[in-house]
């Protein structure tokens, strides 16, 4: 990893946890709380698998 790429991961690592709200949340991510609160409670998605690594 390059130098501007590990500063930049460290800065967003730094942003992602100073959030302390949903107010700071919604402004990570640039949506209003009515939006980010329907996501929460209707995830776009019925299920969700993470497919296992095959062993050689």
């Amino acid at each position: 990893m390059d130098k501007k790429a590990r500063q930049r991961h460290q800065h967003n690592k730094a942003v992602f946890c100073s959030i302390r709200s949903i107010r700071s949340l919604c402004s990570l991510l640039r949506t209003d709380q009515r939006r980010l609160l329907l996501l929460a409670r209707q995830p776009p998605y019925k299920v969700f698998t993470v497919p296992k690594k095959r062993r050689r």
